[in-house]
């Protein structure tokens, strides 16, 4: 059975066509105005000389797990471990 090459390209242009159709959308229709106080939710406190450092640290999980994720995937018996 002969070996053929399969770039994917025919199955992306659906999606590459999405993409320049509302990219072109959003320049047309340009900026979405926000009012003022739209990030007042945020907490405004400082902690050891970081502002907003609740939020800071609330973001903490997702980097652990993404330097977990990223240090199995180093090699692929990482890749492979990860699935198991």
């Amino acid at each position: 059975m002969p070996h053929t090459s399969y770039t994917g390209w025919p199955a992306l242009k659906p999606a590459l066509y999405l993409f320049i159709i509302l990219a072109l959308l959003m320049l047309w229709y340009g900026p979405i105005a926000q009012q003022a106080h739209y990030h007042d939710f945020a907490d405004q406190r400082a902690g050891l000389g970081i502002a907003n450092l609740r939020d800071v640290l609330s973001n903490l999980g997702f980097a652990l797990i993404g330097a977990w994720g990223l240090q199995r995937s180093g090699s692929q018996q990482g890749i492979a471990k990860a699935n198991n």
